[in-house]
């Protein structure tokens, strides 16, 4: 059901379908696509369809030996664990979060997934599939990391990007991260290169990327960081980022929800632009780039900047690496911080008056 125009059209959005994906689109095997180059896929600007297209072409692949999943949030008419009801042949292993996710969770396990179920200790917020398939002797890890959940009703009005890789290094840590899932006792010391994973090394490694910028600012080189969340309340974080601020680094964020940092205060942000967008889509994406000496650095991730996301939950944040993906994600940040249609300035006296 959707909200009624009551006899007007100009109270509803005229229709906007979902593009196609260049990359994608027309292709008899994704897995081949993705076992070529890396994807990141763009929602609700493009089609949800292809990661359920993946799943279904993975559970009928006999050279596919599993497929696991962590689910945060689905549908009760979930395509993508359709798509996996016909994967029981291989080894399939999917981990809930919420207690709505009861269904599928039930209706897996009746045909043979192994079903696991998050603690009470700590919530498993992480957006993970992998695709283990075999190449003769060798193996090739099909993995997807993203922002939001694999819900395909949210997936049409929420703001949000995945990626789809074969990098091995990725896969192979994201495995790791599955082995924790897996875990009756979670190991907490696992170390990770390519990954930020919460609670294990994500604020140590933001904290590093900051400083970092710091130490560039005081040589005088260039240091500027790109930040859209949908939240930032973490004290300590905002802290290091006055301190960046303090030092010359350039900064600027979309903070769609809550921002506790106080931007535009001589000698504590007034090299901080906070910008919040709240428009037809719910700016979901979380995306964030460090200038790093002039070698880049662009991440995705599943955590906002919050306590409970950096210390209390399963997040991963994952690097991009393909230099046409950093390139989109630049034009994400291009487009949103020249926005003057439905962007607002955060001040900071609270006023947060629209762009013009």
């Amino acid at each position: 059901m959707s909200f009624p125009d009551f006899g007007n059209p100009e109270f509803v959005y005229a229709p906007l379908p979902p593009l196609n994906h260049p990359a994608l689109e027309g292709q008899k095997s994704l897995m081949k696509v993705i076992l070529k180059q890396d994807v990141l896929m763009h929602y609700p600007y493009q089609r949800f369809d292809y990661l359920v297209d993946l799943l279904r072409e993975a559970a009928i692949d006999p050279r596919v030996k599993s497929i696991k999943i962590n689910v945060y949030r689905v549908t009760r008419d979930s395509q993508v664990l359709k798509a996996l009801m016909s994967a029981v042949s291989n080894e399939l292993m999917a981990r809930f979060d919420e207690e709505n996710n009861l269904y599928w969770s039930n209706r897996l396990k009746e045909n043979g997934a192994t079903v696991l179920h998050g603690g009470q200790d700590i919530k498993v917020h992480s957006k993970l599939i992998q695709i283990v398939r075999m190449n003769g002797n060798k193996k090739q890890l099909i993995t997807h990391i993203g922002t939001g959940n694999f819900h395909e009703k949210t997936a049409r009005i929420y703001g949000d990007v995945s990626l789809i890789t074969a990098d091995e290094k990725i896969g192979l840590e994201v495995a790791k991260v599955f082995q924790l899932l897996e875990s009756e006792v979670p190991n907490l010391k696992r170390r990770f290169k390519e990954l930020m994973v919460s609670p294990i090394n994500t604020r140590y490694r933001l904290v590093n990327l900051i400083k970092n910028e710091i130490v560039n600012a005081k040589k005088g080189e260039k240091a500027e960081l790109f930040i859209k969340l949908n939240n930032l309340t973490d004290t300590s974080i905002i802290e290091w980022l006055y301190k960046a601020s303090n030092a010359g680094v350039k900064i600027k964020m979309i903070i769609r929800g809550i921002c506790c940092l106080v931007p535009g205060i001589p000698g504590q942000s007034e090299n901080i632009i906070v910008y919040s967008i709240v428009d037809r889509f719910l700016e979901h994406a979380r995306i964030i780039k460090f200038h790093n000496g002039g070698t880049p650095l662009y991440f995705i991730s599943s955590a906002d900047w919050m306590e409970r996301n950096l210390d209390k939950r399963i997040e991963v944040t994952c690097p991009i690496h393909d230099k046409q993906l950093q390139e989109e994600i630049d034009l994400i940040f291009d487009y949103q911080l020249k926005g003057n249609s439905k962007t607002r300035i955060i001040g900071k006296y609270q006023k947060n008056k629209y762009r013009k």
